[in-house]
């Protein structure tokens, strides 16, 4: 069993904790794609969204054989393996203890539930804190400081995933289903009373990925299906 970092977005470590999202769909290497569109012919096949190359070899993602060697390379590991999550966040640790403290303890907020976490480096348990036992108050309106997910640590993370499958598809094969597993069900939207979960899944995929690799492009992703530990 390996652990790999993963990063989310506020909304969908909300959904993650709503139990809403079990799937997340993450882009294959622009490189990969690319050495698709040149070989399907050589490879005489004809649905060139099945391929993929990844460490330098080519698969077929919809061989059931290839599948099985194309999870080993995945980037987000394989069924059994571990994803902790890398969320928006911040060290309250100088606020409660003082500047100067450099003892076993250590205090995180995290900005999708407000949620104060306490950790003890000696047995590494972490416990949720309730806010009024602090010798501090905590305004969640004016905290400043907030860390994105790419600089969040390890030993700060409190969400653990556990990779069920993995497999290679393209963006626009998702379905109202899977929409669902993503965490995009009903919500109010200002420009459609009523959008249906792909179109809050197309919203959403380009808001985060718009600029690399947009909804238009169909591009390659991983499709990660997992479930979240105690």
């Amino acid at each position: 069993m390996r652990e790999h970092g993963i990063l989310f977005t506020i909304p969908n470590v909300q959904a993650i904790l709503a139990g809403r999202k079990d799937v997340t769909r993450r882009i294959v290497d622009k490189e990969a794609e690319s050495d698709i569109l040149k070989r399907r012919r050589a490879y005489d096949v004809h649905d060139e969204s099945s391929l993929v190359r990844v460490n330098g070899k080519l698969f077929d993602a919809k061989d059931p054989v290839h599948a099985k060697i194309l999870a080993l390379w995945s980037p987000y590991g394989v069924p059994g393996d571990q994803l902790w999550v890398r969320e928006t966040w911040l060290d309250l640790t100088p606020a409660i203890l003082g500047g100067h403290y450099e003892g076993p303890r250590s205090f995180v907020a995290y900005r999708a539930d407000r949620q104060i976490i306490e950790r003890h480096d000696n047995d590494h348990v972490m416990t949720a804190v309730d806010t009024a036992s602090l010798p501090v108050t905590i305004d969640w309106e004016k905290l400043r400081g907030w860390k994105p997910p790419r600089y969040m640590p390890h030993w700060a993370a409190r969400l653990l995933l556990e990779v069920v499958s993995v497999r290679v598809e393209r963006l626009q094969e998702i379905t109202i289903a899977e929409a669902l597993r993503e965490g995009c069900g009903p919500v109010e939207h200002p420009k459609n009373v009523n959008p249906s979960p792909l179109d809050v899944f197309h919203e959403l995929w380009d808001e985060i990925n718009g600029e690399t690799a947009p909804w238009d492009c169909n591009p390659l992703v991983w499709r990660i299906e997992f479930r979240r530990l105690p």
